[in-house]
């Protein structure tokens, strides 16, 4: 789907589902994952399919930019009822590091034969390219959650990615992320 994260655009009579425009949500999209807690619901950050349409996560802007965030370390962040759903389906987020902050993310998800998801941390190389094939950090483990601890030797814009295993792997998650300051990780 084209348009603004959170405003797909498809054809009348379709709606954007992960990222594809359907005539009608796919047997994969319940109402809601991991229970009605909080959260923002997937559809809210839809299309992130690509990093230029990557969801900047929570207190992710520069931090000459976060008036609005005084927190940025410490604090455990949470988007919750996010899914990957749909063949091919990405969800790809983006947050600003500086060098020696540390971010610590956790996939929390039910993993089942058939619903295995997978995660990986990358920036843009010298190039200006993005750097899939040698990425910073993944995590590919074939049980329940995925973990990332990266300590960011390079300033700039790092980009996550959830993913199925297979195109058919589809399942809901819950994301979570601290960013810790180089005085606190020491």
């Amino acid at each position: 789907c084209g348009g603004s994260a959170g405003n797909g655009t498809c054809p009348e009579g379709f709606g954007c589902y992960g990222g594809i425009c359907l005539e009608s949500a796919p047997a994969c999209w319940p109402d809601y994952y991991f229970g009605t807690i909080g959260g923002n619901d997937d559809a809210d950050f839809e299309p992130n399919n690509t990093p230029d349409l990557a969801f900047m996560l929570q207190c992710g802007d520069l931090p000459t930019n976060n008036l609005a965030c005084p927190t940025r370390y410490d604090v455990q962040r949470t988007y919750m009822n996010l899914a990957i759903c749909g063949e091919g389906d990405l969800d790809i987020y983006k947050i600003y590091l500086l060098p020696n902050e540390t971010i610590n993310i956790t996939m929390k998800y039910d993993h089942d034969a058939g619903r295995n998801l997978d995660m990986v941390l990358f920036h843009k190389d010298a190039n200006g390219d993005y750097n899939l094939s040698n990425p910073d950090q993944q995590s590919t483990s074939t049980n329940d959650d995925e973990e990332i601890s990266h300590t960011v030797v390079f300033e700039g814009w790092y980009y996550l990615m959830v993913f199925g295993n297979t195109i058919n792997d589809i399942n809901g998650y819950a994301l979570q992320w601290t960013i810790l300051n180089s005085s606190t990780t020491k």
